[in-house]
């Protein structure tokens, strides 16, 4: 399953963001059933693009979110935000290959 989540971040504040990413980046990688992750910059832009892949949907919506570590998650990032993160969740269609 592949979370996608789109940052946008406060112009002023993205140095402090990318700063913070890098701990709670640690946090979302020790959770149980995440296989990797990736932020990407928008170029245009300036917002940001989390990639994370999941086991399956409740690793994310059931374990990580409820998690303590969650929590400090939030901590660090949410203060950068100009507005809460829009998250998506994909699944491969039947038959597809990667």
């Amino acid at each position: 399953m592949l979370e996608v989540a789109r940052l946008r971040v406060r112009r002023e504040a993205e140095g402090e963001f990318e700063a913070a990413f890098a701990e709670a980046h640690s946090l979302l990688q020790a959770a149980d059933g995440h296989l990797w992750s990736e932020l990407a910059r928008e170029v245009e832009g300036g917002d940001y693009l989390l990639l994370v892949r999941w086991r399956a949907i409740e690793d994310h919506v059931q374990g990580f979110v409820t998690s303590d570590d969650f929590t400090r998650f939030r901590e660090l990032l949410w203060p950068h935000f100009v507005e809460d993160p829009t998250v998506d969740h994909f699944q491969e269609p039947a038959g597809a290959t990667a």
